[in-house]
């Protein structure tokens, strides 16, 4: 799939923008955290170069005809605090998938929802995507696999947004 060049979205307090090599902290902070490493790219405790090549992943993905790969950033300050991206696997079928993490400091704050119905409002008007999915199921079956139960917060996020469950 040929992609548009990625914009930058207004999901006031925050945007989503590409990732800038100003990020690295964002990437080293999620790199410590066992779940994030676990259902994402992120390296496992990353250093400065493989944190580097976790942002050049994320460049890559509008140019592969992956998908887009999101910095989560902060209006005010214009730090990033997570990462979400929409997904074009399926998009033949016309649906396209959202996954998405949040800094483990920045949690709890509303964050993840406001990224997520920012980018799925975005996603359902890209052309020829008319379903639009959210990766939480995914992430709650690796991580209950994994022992992890009490990491289903994601659940409450998607919920939160009115989508249905299927």
């Amino acid at each position: 799939m040929e992609l548009i060049e990625q914009p930058v979205l207004d999901a006031t307090p925050y945007y989503l923008r590409p990732f800038s090599l100003q990020d690295i902290p964002l990437i080293k902070q999620a790199s410590t955290d066992p779940y994030i490493t676990k259902i994402t790219t992120v390296p496992l405790q990353g250093d400065h170069q493989q944190c580097l090549e976790f942002i050049y992943r994320q460049w890559s993905r509008t140019t592969d005809g992956t998908g887009y790969s999101f910095a989560i950033a902060d209006s005010t300050t214009h730090r990033a605090v997570g990462q979400i991206g929409l997904w074009f696997r399926d998009a033949r079928h016309g649906r396209a998938s959202i996954g998405y993490w949040v800094g483990p400091e920045h949690r709890r704050q509303g964050i993840a929802a406001c990224a997520l119905n920012t980018l799925a409002d975005w996603a359902l008007d890209y052309p020829g995507i008319h379903r639009v999915r959210a990766l939480r199921r995914a992430v709650e079956r690796r991580l209950l696999a994994c022992g992890q139960a009490q990491r289903v917060p994601a659940r409450r996020v998607v919920a939160r947004l009115g989508a249905d469950r299927q």
